[in-house]
C-alpha cells in the first residue's frame, strides 16, 4: 500500500515526516540531513506477531535517523495501549542523537 511522507524546508530548517510506513530505503532519503525527523514507531520495539510490511518499530525509526544523518528524532503514532518508553529505548539503541516522544500540543522548530 502506498505511504506518504513530507519534507518541508523553510528558513534554513528541514523537517521530515513519515505517515504510516514499513521500512524502505526511500524513508532514509526522505529524512536525509533533516533537522527534525518525525517518524512513526507504532510497534515500539516488538516485531513479533505484527503484520509484515506495516508500520515501524522504534528500532527501525532510530536506524533510519542514523542512516539519514538527522539531528533530532521525534517518535509518533504510538498507540495508547503501547509502551512509548519502550519505543524510545529501542530508537536510542540505534540512534545516538536527540530522541523524544511526540505529545499533544508539541511545538517543534528553530
Amino acid at each position: 500500500m502506498p505511504a506518504v511522507g513530507y519534507r518541508i524546508e523553510a528558513d534554513g530548517l528541514t523537517i521530515a515526516y513519515t505517515g504510516d510506513t514499513a521500512w524502505t530505503d526511500e524513508l532514509v532519503e526522505l529524512a536525509r540531513d533533516a533537522d527534525i525527523f518525525i517518524c512513526e514507531a507504532t510497534w515500539c520495539s516488538n516485531e513479533e506477531g505484527t503484520p509484515p510490511d506495516m508500520h515501524l518499530t522504534g528500532y527501525e525509526a532510530g536506524k533510519a535517523a542514523t542512516l539519514a544523518g538527522v539531528k533530532k528524532l521525534v517518535l509518533t503514532h504510538i498507540p495508547p495501549y503501547a509502551d512509548g518508553e519502550e519505543a524510545l529505548r529501542a530508537a536510542k539503541s540505534t540512534f545516538a542523537g536527540d530522541v523524544e516522544l511526540a505529545y499533544l500540543g508539541m511545538e517543534l522548530g528553530g
